[in-house]
C-alpha cells in the first residue's frame, strides 16, 4: 500500500482485475496515476480504498523516480576535452540516452543527455536534460 504521495503504475500489457466491492474491471496497458489512498497493498491494487487482485499472473509496475544528472569537469567541452555526466535516486540500472548504461557518463561531444532508472522491468520517465 503506498499512502501520502500519488505513484505511477506503467503496465506493460492489459491486466484484468476483480475486486468483491466493484466486480471485474480492466486496467489497458500503459501509465496509469494512482492517488494519495492507492497502492499495491499484499498483492492487491487499490484505487480510492477500493482493492482488487489482479486476474492475470503478471503484476503491475510502479516506475521508480527519474534519475537527477549532474556535470562535472567544468560543463564545457572543448578542444577534445571531456565531461562527466553523473545520475543520481537510481536504485537500478541507468541507461543514458547514448545507449550507455551506468551511473556516469564520459562525453566528448557537445549535446542533449538524459538518463531513465529502471528496477526489476519497470523504467522511470526521462531526468532532467543537460
Amino acid at each position: 500500500r503506498v499512502d501520502g504521495k500519488s505513484q505511477t503504475l506503467r503496465l506493460s500489457s492489459t491486466s484484468d482485475y476483480q475486486s468483491s466491492g466493484v466486480g471485474s474491471y480492466t486496467l489497458t496497458a500503459g501509465v496509469h496515476t494512482i492517488g494519495l489512498s492507492s497502492g499495491v497493498d499484499e498483492g492487491y491494487i487499490c484505487f480510492d480504498q477500493v482493492c482488487a487482485k489482479p486476474v492475470t499472473a503478471e503484476a503491475p509496475c510502479v516506475a521508480p523516480a527519474a534519475p537527477v544528472i549532474s556535470v562535472s569537469g567544468g560543463g564545457q567541452i572543448c578542444n577534445g576535452s571531456s565531461v562527466s555526466l553523473t545520475a543520481s535516486g537510481c536504485s537500478g540500472t541507468v541507461t543514458w540516452s547514448t545507449g550507455d548504461t551506468g551511473s556516469s557518463l564520459s562525453v566528448k561531444t557537445a549535446g542533449d543527455y538524459t538518463a531513465s532508472c529502471q528496477v526489476g522491468g519497470c523504467r522511470s520517465s526521462l531526468s532532467n536534460t543537460l
